[in-house]
């Protein structure tokens, strides 16, 4: 079992899996994330405001990686 001593021990990550689409959106601290390639990826802390979206027509496939540092 872990023992988080505050949540200041946590980063979140996300890894774009494929290429951008239309539709497709991302957002972390107020910053609008379009047009990514496959393979790139976005770190933050855990109190960071962040969001995704998907408008389009295709699926939007991502991993997510949650880490305590």
């Amino acid at each position: 079992m872990i023992n988080l001593k505050t949540t200041d021990d946590v980063e979140r990550s996300v890894i774009f899996l494929e290429d951008w689409k239309s539709g497709l959106y991302f957002e972390i601290d107020e910053t609008p994330m379009v047009d990514w390639k496959k393979g790139d990826y976005i770190l933050w802390k855990n109190d960071t405001l962040h969001m995704a979206e998907n408008l389009g027509k295709e699926n939007r496939y991502t991993m997510q990686v949650t880490e305590i540092v």
